[in-house]
């Protein structure tokens, strides 16, 4: 699930990234965001927005950030606009699959 936020011209909504992440997650997980743990836990909001808010030309145009955020790979990138991308979660390992028995078969 990826979600666009402003153009290139840095004029974006006042939907900060830090929310846009969480809002992004919640969609995908179809939650609310409240149910989701904070942000903070995995990365530095304000940092983000520093990150995505210098003009292009400071950080050589293109950027991209990657994290890993309740159990998504989470993907920032700007290059004419910003977008968010949210990759699969994670699987937790059962304890099934933890117990160390390789004699399972597929067939």
């Amino acid at each position: 699930m990826t979600h666009s936020i402003g153009s290139s011209g840095g004029g974006r909504s006042r939907c900060t990234i830090g929310l846009a992440v969480v809002q992004t997650v919640a969609d995908r997980r179809g939650v609310e965001q409240s149910e989701l743990p904070p942000l903070y836990d995995w990365v530095d909001p304000e940092a983000l927005e520093r990150i995505f808010d210098a003009p292009a030309s400071d950080l050589g145009g293109e950027r991209r950030f990657v994290f890993d955020y309740a159990g998504h790979t989470i993907t920032i990138q700007q290059k004419d606009r910003l977008s968010i991308t949210v990759g699969e979660a994670a699987t937790e390992p059962t304890a099934e699959s933890d117990s160390g028995d390789e004699s399972r078969s597929d067939a």
